[in-house]
């Protein structure tokens, strides 16, 4: 019998000393290693001796205890693939990884039957307890996947195949062990269509409600419109499409069309998928339904509710194109899109969003619901260089943000331009755009596009670049390469030259302005070893106000082998003096999952601030706060449980339980399949046992919440954008009445509040809150609030990337990631549980709800030792406080874990301020793209019991799916939420996210393990305050959350980029499924930027790699249309006559491309297609092996997946076709 074997090493790192996890070690000689632990002692004897300037660490684990021998022994007589990664040194030949144990090498195993197809995965030995984790997979005679299964785990197994797995995972199940769900179908099925392309119809999840006999699935059908009208008192929906086009203007505009203000698209001239979730019943209310034309293009995403009358009410959000392919307006179902009405502009300008496009399909003016027009300028290769917001518009001189960048396209700083001569255009609907175009042209045309380092220049660079001058302020200024840079105070430079000069391309240093204050910056300084790891950061703050050299932390950093921050010591200085020392500890087990961290604040004992513990399939079972005694007590502990859908069930705990039900009600609520919850259970020692039942309409919107305690918020009705109309709450009516035709708030009343009115600027900012007792809101440039004047006095410092520094009302309070002062006095230090309370030595921890809401603050009872409550919070469902016993409130990091601002009742997320009173921001969206239907107010779109806000940016449900660092995106896998991402896999969105078909949409943060030079710079890329960051991230110093771009207003302008399908395939891939880290789109210079470097692409590839891969490539950086194409075609075809290329997309664009580089394609008019010839073009594409070519502007990942191009891509998946990396093109097996 021929046996196939395939090995895989990786990470062979050779040194003289191999650290193992025993017992007891003992050491004569250093050979260089960073670290040695041991469970039980280590011993340094005589001659043991480290070079000066090494960094070494040697500790006592508390799991090195679990490392057991690996023994792996896989199945020789099924083919498989072997991969083993090293995670400690010493390591030198193959041979030694037989006898490595679990802490030393983790392994996988993967096993394929004669096709070729991965029929097992084995995890060997990756359980908590040490088993074996086993993934069977199934296949039909049609090589799909109809039925997937859950993981189990076996003992004893040693890597090898599993011939029963299916009945062993069944038995498995059937009576699970301690903490991982028991269920009779742990499985998923899939159904599929009758058609040669499979379409996925229906899709099962784990668990006998879930099945596909159950009724409770996600279910998917395939339409064409028609003329079929919406009769709201029946349950029928309609068919019928509004006919919009977009054209251009002479002058660049665009103008929206509609023959007739009637014109509807012809029968069966539109693809239509239906999609129901598995709440869904009967008839259209709860479906979605995307319309798509025949090139792929999405047009209308329509959606039906149910009014509490019965009556069937339909939302459409319509997307709109040129002539170009440019999406130039979404309008949201607010604007009544499918009226027999012409909309108007002023519809346009106060309900919809507005792009226009230059010369080169580049958005150079966008316009969101609620602000005024946003402008920006792009220079000759691309990038962006200026941008203007309506505030900025309405100054004298008139401002302008700049940026500039280097040769290597990184951005060396930001700033503010005011242009001369200029007056403020207050106008938010048609302003002038002559100062654009002449800036525009100023930076096309100018002689050089970059700046080089200048000591003698400005800021350290030189000037070169537009703005030359009229240069108001800098806002953020960062330094590459070297620690040769002026200004920087010479302590810091010191502590840098002290470490690797293997710096070369790694950021060193940056600065930071005062937004306060613009002559007052803030350095901070990135510290290396020589494989690029931060070891040290020097991070200059800002107490009491004052710019002071001698005010910075100092934070070093200890990593283990692979990568893990296993160590932090971080020295807070106040004038040159350490008035702070935080050292933390972090452990982990042999699959990468944290066991303990352990903290020393100060002169106080170190402390195990946290042990985590782990059912069998490594979801978190149990955490166990504050042991003083190295883990043989602890505090206080929590249990956490789970259903079989992985959804979390249970938090329990002496001092709060929490019971979450979402399709097994007790008291009387309708029972939810898709994740929401129907009722929550919880008790505190104050309150007793209590329940909450919740109540949603049929889009998922919160229309009631009803607590046994008798507070509520009831009869909640939105319009068609998901405002709120009123809402009852504990008895009271709050109306609210909407400025005519807008999405602002123009006054509310009842509910005990203020009758309240209400006032904006060009931004969209609440500028005057009436229900505050007359409040007045000043803004900084950021959107965030700055002054609070009338009846109350509050003044905010930020720096320029958002971090909140200071805030002065009638007591000061500082910010320096993660220490609190109040008055000069540091107050707290936030810890991943709670805060260290500076005054008496003591550490405080908060008891959380599923949302992270804090319902129990408790400490150590300095009589008896026993875990004492000293705050306890209930909250209504859109998040505004109920205090209960003690009142008093001590902790003001509530809802959400957000800091409480009782000033104002409002919430500090970061990016804007949430408030409860009237369940709304008050401020735009900073991220609107990709929810265009919702208002930009709406807080986590009206769904607060389910959903969260991380920053202020975006909602996002609480499920996380998760892939392979360096994988396709098409790997991901959802796992449930609280479980701690595993070695080797990074985040990549939550459940929204990869609905249906991985269709691609925002992923603005990633927890993915963040390049070395970032895991500082966290706070300032993600512009929060540094307790805010810490809480949500849980003070974990190695995952970080960031945003995909510098700042907040670079942000939307990448974005925007996002929506150009070149920038999808070239950079959003970075985005979504890059190679390990995530690089920040900004920095790749926006959806111009692309284009430059798409260019640059086709004209290096095809020089360099005219054949093979290298064509393909160029083609398809060539095949986007505009000033490429036709190069692109030249230069690729050569390559392309050595190996058979076909072409498919959009019949506007597929046959000249296909004719100009050569390649094969259908050939038949628009008239004589059939599905039938398209089949048969395809089936001999799949005999000739040709490789696969996409023309015209689009992502292929954003199509319908039942469209016929998303038809074609099944059929050739289906047939042995998988994309390349990069998703260029598909090749055959």
């Amino acid at each position: 019998m021929n046996i196939n074997k395939i090995f895989v090493c990786v990470a062979f790192i050779a040194a003289a000393f191999k650290s193992t996890a025993q017992q007891h070690v003992s050491l004569n000689t250093y050979s260089g290693q960073a670290e040695v632990k041991a469970s039980q002692s280590i011993t340094l004897l005589p001659g043991f001796t480290i070079t000066a300037g090494s960094t070494f660490r040697a500790y006592i684990s508390s799991v090195a205890d679990v490392c057991i021998p690996l023994q792996s022994q896989p199945s020789l007589s099924t083919t498989f693939t072997l991969s083993r990664s090293v995670l400690a040194p010493g390591f030198t030949l193959p041979a030694q990884l037989t006898s490595a144990s679990t802490c030393e090498v983790s392994e996988g195993v993967q096993y394929y039957d004669g096709l070729g197809r991965v029929i097992q995965t084995v995890s060997t030995k990756a359980s908590p307890t040490g088993k074996d984790i086993v993934q069977p997979n199934y296949y039909d005679n049609f090589g799909r996947t109809p039925r997937s299964y859950l993981p189990y785990t076996v003992n004893g197994n040693d890597g090898g195949f599993r011939p029963s797995a299916l009945a062993e995972q069944a038995s498995y199940y059937n009576s699970a062990p301690t903490g991982v769900a028991s269920t009779a179908a742990p499985f998923a099925d899939t159904r599929y269509d009758l058609s040669p392309f499979s379409r996925q119809v229906e899709q099962a999840a784990p668990g006998t409600p879930w099945q596909l006999s159950g009724g409770h699935t996600v279910k998917s059908s395939f339409l064409v419109n028609d003329h079929t009208v919406l009769n709201p008192s029946t349950s029928t929906g309609s068919r019928r499409v509004a006919k919009y086009w977009a054209s251009t203007n002479t002058n660049g505009t665009r103008t929206l069309n509609r023959a007739g203000g009637t014109a509807i698209y012809d029968d069966n001239s539109l693809y239509v998928t239906v999609k129901k979730d598995e709440n869904w019943q009967s008839g259209c209310a709860g479906t979605v339904e995307q319309y798509y034309d025949k090139a792929g293009r999405l047009l209308v995403n329509r959606i039906y509710n149910q009014l509490p009358n019965g009556q069937i009410q339909m939302l459409s959000t319509y997307y709109v194109y040129d002539e170009y392919n440019n999406l130039c307006y979404l309008i949201p179902p607010q604007a009544e899109p499918d009226n027999d009405n012409a909309i108007t502009q002023a519809v346009l300008d106060d309900l919809c969003y507005q792009y226009r496009f230059d010369e080169r399909n580049r958005v150079v003016e966008k316009k969101v619901p609620g602000r005024g027009w946003e402008y920006i300028v792009y220079n000759s290769i691309g990038q962006t260089v200026m941008t203007q917001d309506a505030v900025q518009r309405n100054k004298s001189p008139q401002e302008w943000t700049f940026a500039r960048y280097d040769g290597l396209g990184r951005k060396l700083m930001t700033g503010i331009y005011q242009h001369p001569g200029s007056t403020a255009d207050a106008n938010i609907s048609a302003p002038a755009n002559s100062i654009r175009a002449l800036l525009q042209e100023i930076a096309y045309t100018q002689t050089y596009a970059y700046e080089y380092r200048s000591s003698g220049g400005t800021q350290g660079y030189s000037n070169r670049t537009v703005p030359q001058a009229n240069i108001s302020a800098y806002l953020e200024v960062s330094y590459y390469d070297d620690y040769n840079i002026p200004g920087l105070p010479g302590t810091y430079s010191q502590a840098a030259l002290a470490s690797s000069n293997r710096t070369s391309g790694l950021p060193t240093a940056s600065k930071r302005a005062v937004l306060n204050n613009l002559s007052h910056y803030l350095w901070s300084v990135s510290v290396y070893d020589d494989e690029g790891d931060v070891v040290k950061s020097i991070n200059q703050h800002y107490l009491g106000g004052l710019l002071n050299e001698g005010n910075y932390d100092e934070t070093a950093v200890n990593y283990s082998f692979i990568g893990q921050v296993i160590g932090t010591s971080r020295a807070h200085k106040v004038n040159w003096g350490t008035t702070a020392i935080i050292k933390q500890d972090f452990e982990y087990d042999a699959q990468g999952r944290n066991v303990y961290t352990k903290q020393k604040t100060n002169n106080s004992p170190e402390i195990i601030l946290s042990k985590f513990e782990y059912n069998d399939l490594g979801q978190l079972r149990t955490k166990k706060l504050h042991s003083e005694d190295s883990g043989t007590n602890f505090l206080h502990s929590i249990t956490y449980g789970y259903n079989e859908r992985g959804w979390m069930t249970s938090v329990s705990s002496g001092l709060f339980t929490e019971q979450m039900r979402y399709n097994d009600p007790q008291h009387g609520s309708t029972a939810r399949y898709n994740g929401d919850l129907s009722e929550q259970e919880y008790t505190m020692p104050s309150t007793g046992a209590q329940w909450v039942g919740y109540s949603y309409d049929k889009l998922g919107r919160l229309t009631a919440g009803s607590a046994s305690r008798g507070f509520y918020e009831s009869n909640i009705s939105y319009d068609k954008a998901g405002n709120i109309l009123s809402m009852n709450r504990d008895g009271g009516t709050l109306s609210y009445n909407y400025l005519s035709g807008t999405n602002r708030l123009g006054s509310v009343s009842g509910g005990g509040l203020n009758t309240a009115t209400y006032q904006y600027d060009l931004n969209g900012n609440t500028v005057y809150d009436g229900s505050k007792v007359n409040v007045n809101v000043g803004y900084n440039m950021l959107n965030l609030p700055q002054t609070i004047s009338g009846s109350q006095s509050i003044t905010y410092t930020y720096d320029a990337f958002g971090g909140m520094l200071r805030k002065q009302s009638s007591t000061a309070v500082d910010y320096i990631s993660g220490i609190q002062y109040t008055n000069a006095n540091i107050e707290f230090i936030h810890t991943s549980e709670g805060r260290y309370r500076v005054s008496d030595g003591k550490y405080l921890y908060d008891l959380a709800d599923h949302l992270g809401n804090v319902r129990v603050t408790f400490g150590k009872d300095p009589n008896n030792g026993s875990a004492t409550r000293m705050q306890e919070d209930e909250y209504y469902p859109f998040g505004k406080r109920r205090p209960v016993e003690p009142v008093s409130l001590n902790n003001f990091y509530l809802y959400n874990g957000k800091e409480y601002q009782p000033e104002l009742k409002e919430y500090d997320y970061g990016a804007r301020f949430y408030n409860p009173e009237t369940a709304r921001w008050n401020v735009v969206d900073p991220m609107p793209d990709g929810y265009e239907s919702q208002s930009p107010y709406n807080y986590v779109y009206n769904n607060p019991v389910n959903m969260v806000d991380p920053s202020g940016m975006f909602g996002m449900k609480l499920n996380p799916w998760i892939k392979p660092q360096g994988e396709s995106i098409w790997k991901a896998k959802w796992i449930p939420d609280g479980t701690p991402i595993p070695a080797g896999w990074e985040y990549v969105g939550d459940d929204n996210f990869l609905f249906g078909m991985l269709q691609l949409s925002v992923v603005p943060i990633h927890a993915n393990q963040m390049s070395p030079w970032e895991r500082y710079d966290f706070r300032a890329a993600l512009g929060l305050s540094g307790e805010d960051l810490y809480r949500f991230t849980n003070g974990k110093t190695d995952y970080r959350l960031k945003y995909v771009s510098d700042s907040y207003r670079d942000y939307r302008i990448a974005f925007n980029a996002s929506r150009d399908p070149l920038v999808d395939m070239f950079n959003v891939g970075m985005l979504a499924w890059g190679a390990g880290d995530v690089y920040m789109l900004g920095r790749l210079g926006y959806m111009a930027g692309a284009r430059y470097i798409a260019g640059r692409a086709v004209q290096r590839i095809a020089a360099e790699e005219a054949a093979g891969i290298g064509a393909n490539r160029a083609v398809n950086y060539a095949s986007h249309g505009g000033e490429f194409l036709d190069d692109g075609a030249r230069m690729v075809e050569q390559g392309l006559a050595a190996k058979g290329v076909s072409v498919i997309g959009p019949r506007a664009t597929y046959r000249e491309f296909a004719k100009k580089i050569g390649a094969n394609f259908l050939n038949v008019t628009d008239e004589a297609w059939t599905m039938r010839k398209n089949v048969e073009f395809l089936q001999e594409v799949v005999k000739r092996g040709d490789d696969i070519i996409f023309s015209g502007k689009y992502n292929p990942l954003k199509l319908d997946p039942n469209s016929v191009l998303g038809q074609e891509i099944r059929y050739l998946q289906r047939h042995g076709y998988s994309w390349t990396d990069d998703f260029s093109r598909m090749i055959k097996k």
